[in-house]
C-alpha cells in the first residue's frame, strides 16, 4: 500500500483488472512496492486484531499440546520393575518351608539377585540347598509393589533383553523423524489443518492400538506409528503462528511448552498414580486425548496459508467468519478487496520466483541464505534433543525412588523455564537469548560430569540448572525458527529441523548407554562440546526480533537488509534498495 492509500487518496488504490484481481500500480523505475507482510497485518487489524475469534481458537491449539502427554505413556509402561528369578521348585520340598526372605539369601547371587540365581542341588537338603554354580533365569517373578502389570514384565525386557526397552523407548522417535518430515511436507500443500485433525485422530488410534500388543515387536512397530503422527503439535504450533500478529507469536510458543509440562505432569499425577496397569493406562490416556481430535476439529485453517495459496473462496469465508466473531465493522467488499490484493501478490511473487522449483525442499536448499539458516537450527534443534533427554536422566536421581513425583516435578520445571524465556526474548533478542542458554547449559553439563562424585548435591543442583536452560531454549527455537522461514515453506522447514531433532532423541539414550560402560564424564563431555559448537553456529543467524515476518523466498534473501521495527509501520512502503539505484519490494 502507498501513502495515498493511507491518506485516502483514490488515485492509488489498486486497480481492477477484468477478471476482477486488484493490481497496484507500477512506480517507474521500481518493482512492485507492496509487501505482503503489511497487507496481511493490516487485514489482521481490520478483523480485530487477538478478538475473541482468535482467543477462542488459541485455546483449542493449545490443548493439542496439552494432551501431547499421550506420547509419553511408555515413561511408566517401560519403567524398570523389580525382579527375580522365578524357582519352578519353589512350592516342593525342602523349599517350601522357607520364607522368601530365606530364599533370597540362599538362592540368588548378591551381585546379579534379578538375573541369575544357583543351581539347586541334585538332592537338596536343608543344609544344602543349592551348588555354587549359577544359570541365568528362565522365567521371572515379579516384586515391584507399585505396578499391576508393566510391558517391561510382559515382554521380559530384563538382563539379557534389557537394550530392548531403551529400542522400544527409541522407535517413538525413529517415528518422529519420519512422521515431520512427510507431514510437513504435506501440510505446505494440503493445508495445516488436514494435518492436524488427521495426526492427531491417528495418534489416538496408535495409542489405543498399543494396549494390543501380542509381543515385542508389534508394541515397537505401535510406537513407531504414535511417532510417527505427532506433527498434529507441528501444526497447532504452525496455525498459531500465522493466525495472530507476529509479536505475538514468542508468548504463545512459550504457552504452548508451559501446556506441554502440565500434560506430562497430569500423566503422572493422577492418570498413571491411579492407572498401574500398562495396558490400560494406554486406554485410558487415548480416551482422555479424544477431547483432542475434538479440539482439532474446531481449530480454523491458517488464514494466511489460504491466501498465499491462492484458495480466495475459503479465505474469504474464514474472513467473514474473524469479522462476524470479532464484532468487526469492515464490510464484506473491503474484505474482499483486500484478500484479493494480497493473494494477487503472492500469485505475482510465485511467478517470478517459484516458477522452476518443483518442491519446497528445492526452494530451501537452492536458497542459500535459506539453507544455511535451516542447516543451523536443525544442527540446534538436534543437539536440544541430546541435551534434554540427557539432563532428564540426570534429573530423575533428585527424588530417588519415586517416578510418579519425579514426572509431576519434571513437567512442572517447564513453567518456570518458559517464564524466564517469556521475559528474556524480547528484551534480549532470540539469537543473544539461545547462545546465553547454550552456554550456561554447557557449563552444567561439565558440572554434573566431574563432581557426580565427589560433589553429588553439587551436581542434581547443576542438572536441574541445566535442564531449565536447554528447556528454555526448546520454547526460543520454535520461535525463532518460524521467524527465519517464510511461510510458503514453513511447515517443511520445521519439520525438517524437528527432523533432526528426533534423531538427537533417538541416540541420547544410546549415548548414555554407551558411555556408562567407559567413562561416566564421557556422555556430559559430549554434550557440552555439541552444545559449544552450536552456541557458535548461532551466531551466525540474524536477528528476528522486531522484524516483519517472511512470506516468500525473495523476503527471506532480503531480510537481513529490513530494518528492525520495520513492521511496525504495517501501512508504509517497504522497498529495499537494490544495490544499483533500484527499488525492489520484498514481496
Amino acid at each position: 500500500m502507498g501513502d495515498g492509500e493511507e491518506n485516502g487518496d483514490a488515485s492509488s488504490l489498486p486497480e481492477k483488472s477484468a477478471n476482477g484481481v486488484h493490481h497496484e500500480p507500477e512506480v517507474p523505475g521500481e518493482k512492485s512496492a507492496c509487501n505482503i507482510n503489511d497487507e496481511y497485518l493490516a487485514l489482521l487489524e481490520e478483523l480485530g486484531g487477538m478478538g475473541f475469534f482468535q482467543m477462542t481458537r488459541l485455546l483449542l491449539l493449545i490443548s493439542i499440546s496439552f494432551f501431547f502427554f499421550l506420547n509419553f505413556t511408555t515413561i511408566f509402561t517401560l519403567e524398570e520393575v523389580d525382579h527375580r528369578c522365578r524357582l519352578p521348585y519353589r512350592h516342593t520340598e525342602p523349599w517350601s518351608s522357607m520364607t522368601q526372605t530365606q530364599l533370597n539369601l540362599v538362592a540368588y547371587p548378591p551381585e546379579n539377585p534379578g538375573c541369575q540365581m544357583y543351581v539347586p542341588q541334585s538332592e537338596p537338603t536343608n543344609q544344602s540347598l543349592f551348588t555354587s554354580e549359577k544359570k541365568s533365569c528362565d522365567s521371572f517373578t515379579l516384586t515391584h509393589e507399585n505396578v499391576d502389570s508393566s510391558a517391561t514384565a510382559d515382554f521380559h525386557l530384563f538382563c539379557d533383553r534389557m537394550a530392548l526397552r531403551r529400542v522400544a523407548k527409541a522407535a517413538f522417535f525413529v517415528g518422529m523423524t519420519f512422521g515431520g518430515f512427510v507431514f510437513g511436507y504435506i501440510a505446505d500443500i494440503i493445508g495445516r489443518k488436514p494435518v492436524l485433525v488427521f495426526c492427531m485422530a491417528m495418534n489416538v488410534v496408535c495409542v489405543a492400538m498399543t494396549s494390543l500388543s501380542l509381543n515385542f515387536y508389534m508394541f515397537v512397530m505401535c510406537r513407531v506409528l504414535v511417532g510417527f503422527s505427532w506433527p498434529h503439535y507441528m501444526a497447532a504450533i504452525t496455525i498459531t503462528a500465522e493466525l495472530v500478529y507476529p509479536k505475538y507469536v514468542p508468548r504463545l510458543g512459550f504457552i504452548f511448552e508451559c501446556a506441554f509440562g502440565a500434560g506430562i505432569a497430569f500423566l503422572g499425577f493422577p492418570v498413571a498414580y491411579f492407572v498401574r496397569s500398562w495396558r490400560t493406562l494406554e486406554l485410558v490416556s487415548a480416551g482422555v486425548c479424544v477431547l483432542g481430535v475434538v479440539a482439532a476439529l474446531l481449530c480454523p485453517e491458517s488464514l494466511r496459508w489460504l491466501l498465499i495459496k491462492g484458495k480466495l473462496e475459503q479465505a474469504r469465508k474464514l474472513a467473514r467468519q474473524i469479522a462476524r466473531a470479532n464484532s468487526c465493522e469492515i464490510s464484506d467488499e473491503e474484505i474482499d478487496r483486500r484478500l484479493k490484493s494480497i493473494v494477487h501478490l503472492a500469485a505475482e511473487e510465485s511467478s517470478h520466483q517459484e516458477s522452476k522449483l518443483l518442491t519446497n525442499l528445492s526452494l530451501i536448499t537452492q536458497t542459500p541464505c535459506l539453507l544455511s539458516r535451516v542447516t543451523i537450527l536443525s544442527i540446534g534443534w538436534m543437539v536440544n534433543s541430546l541435551m534434554y533427554f540427557g539432563f532428564t536422566l540426570n534429573t530423575s536421581a533428585l527424588i530417588p525412588g519415586n517416578l510418579y513425583l519425579n514426572v509431576v516435578v519434571g513437567g512442572l520445571l517447564e513453567t518456570p523455564a518458559m517464564v524466564a524465556a517469556f521475559l528474556l526474548v524480547d528484551r534480549i533478542g532470540r539469537k543473544l537469548l539461545l547462545v546465553s542458554a547454550y552456554v550456561l547449559a554447557a557449563v552444567s553439563c561439565a558440572t554434573v560430569g566431574f563432581t557426580h562424585q565427589s560433589l553429588p548435591s553439587v551436581a542434581q543442583v547443576a542438572g536441574l540448572s541445566g535442564k531449565l536452560c536447554i528447556t528454555l531454549t526448546f520454547g526460543v527455537i520454535y520461535v525463532y525458527t518460524m521467524e527465519l522461514v517464510p511461510t510458503c515453506v514453513r511447515t517443511t522447514g520445521l519439520s525438517l529441523c524437528s527432523s533432526m531433532s528426533r534423531l538427537g532423541s533417538v541416540a541420547a539414550p544410546f549415548i548414555v548407554m554407551a558411555t556408562e560402560l567407559i567413562w561416566f564424564p564421557l556422555t556430559y563431555v559430549i554434550y557440552c562440546s555439541a552444545v559449544l559448537i552450536t552456541a557458535a553456529l548461532t551466531m551466525m543467524l540474524p536477528e528476528t526480533a522486531n522484524r516483519p515476518l517472511q512470506d516468500t523466498i525473495q523476503d527471506a534473501i532480503d531480510f537481513t537488509k529490513i530494518e528492525p521495527h520495520a513492521h511496525a509501520k504495517s501501512t508504509s512502503n517497504h522497498a529495499v534498495s537494490d544495490g544499483n539505484g533500484q527499488n525492489v519490494s520484498k514481496c
